[in-house]
């Protein structure tokens, strides 16, 4: 747990979204109290936004109590500079938490296959996040939808009162994508594995 990545890519003139791709799996992270954070767009239109997946169960704008296995969109309200305090949105419900998903296995048994998911997620100049997620069907042997797209504008949403101190990851980098794990005690013996990431801007 812990580990991070940092993706950067310098935006091409004319372009006005940015996206990343890829496919995660995980084993005991399920219930764990952490969550692995994706934000795009470092600074600049919408720095420190996206969304993660990871257990939000407990928290009082997440997806429920039992929703120790999803997804959801959130962020961070700050200034141009790092260090400064941000006002923290986190937008729950239907517009934006995802379905369960449940952890997979650290090796093939006979007749099972790795419970895995893609995950594809995007942010725009004006403002908007979406993401949706694939599941690999292993009868089918290809992916289905998860969850179908779910989309925001993030200058809809209330704020939590008052400030916090800017997560750590967000002063790794000013421009690019963020993906990582919240350390968590409860953690300690989870594992979150990611391949095949691509990104690009449209």
């Amino acid at each position: 747990m812990g580990n991070k990545s940092v993706l950067s890519t310098s935006k091409p003139a004319g372009a006005n979204t940015q996206w990343v791709t890829f496919d995660f799996w995980t084993d005991k992270y399920r219930g764990k109290d952490s969550h692995v954070p994706v934000a795009l767009w470092f600074k600049n239109d919408l720095y420190g936004w996206g969304g993660f997946f990871g257990d939000n169960s407990d928290s009082s704008r997440g997806c429920g109590s039992l929703a120790k296995f999803n997804s959801q969109i959130e962020g961070f309200l700050c200034p141009d500079d790092a260090g400064f305090t941000c006002m923290k949105a986190v937008f729950n419900g239907s517009n934006s938490c995802g379905n369960e998903m449940y952890d997979g296995a650290v090796t093939i048994s006979p007749g099972y296959d790795v419970l895995r998911y893609r995950m594809e997620i995007q942010t725009s100049s004006g403002h908007w996040v979406s993401y949706r997620i694939h599941e690999y069907s292993a009868s089918l042997s290809d992916w289905e939808v998860l969850t179908d797209w779910k989309s925001l504008d993030v200058d809809t949403g209330t704020y939590q009162p008052g400030n916090v101190s800017p997560p750590t990851w967000l002063s790794y980098v000013t421009e690019g994508i963020f993906v990582g794990a919240t350390d968590s005690l409860n953690a300690s013996n989870s594992s979150v594995h990611i391949t095949n990431t691509q990104c690009g801007w449209f």
